[in-house]
């Protein structure tokens, strides 16, 4: 069982075209998993200025990409990213029913820097100390430093920058071979 939560960069940095290869590798990478009850249930983010819930948990695919394809890039001007972590957090905690034996994982998906007041090793350490085993990808010239203090260690297992948005199948084939 499993319980993945996508956290994506919507920040001005990230163009329309750029978030469908986000949107893309999102589809993509929910339709590898078996979504359903006893299963794989999904979740879905979005964080600029503001954190945007576009799709809470759920073990229905069809939800997942109905949600996914009726989000509007909304280009905040600012990364808060501390905030959509702090925001993840929350949706793990109130996710229902607790599934003891689930594996909860978040992917974040970033191009950029944090450049909000919420500090970001204090919002992964909450993360981690509910079980959330966090992955960072960065793409671009994203900030390495802050993706390793966001990902769960060790961090050269957790810590992907891949070129360009066009590039997520790479990281998805090192995440789920």
């Amino acid at each position: 069982m499993l319980d993945l939560l996508f956290m994506l960069d919507t920040s001005g940095s990230v163009s329309q075209t750029e978030f469908a290869s986000v949107r893309k590798f999102v589809l993509d990478l929910t339709a590898e998993f078996s979504v359903h009850p006893a299963g794989t249930r999904i979740g879905v983010k979005a964080f600029s200025q503001a954190v945007y819930d576009i799709c809470p948990f759920t073990s229905d695919g069809t939800v997942v990409t109905n949600s996914v394809n009726s989000f509007n890039h909304a280009a905040g001007p600012r990364t808060c990213t501390g905030k959509g972590l702090d925001s993840c957090r929350q949706m793990f905690e109130r996710t229902g029913r607790p599934r003891i034996s689930a594996r909860r994982v978040l992917i974040l998906l970033t191009d950029g820097q944090a450049n909000c007041r919420a500090d970001l090793t204090i919002a992964a350490e909450h993360l981690t100390s509910i079980g959330v085993e966090t992955f960072s990808v960065g793409v671009g010239s994203a900030n390495r430093q802050q993706l390793e203090q966001i990902a769960s260690s060790p961090a050269n297992g957790h810590v992907f920058m891949v070129s360009s948005f066009s590039m997520f199948d790479e990281f998805a084939r090192h995440l789920w071979p």
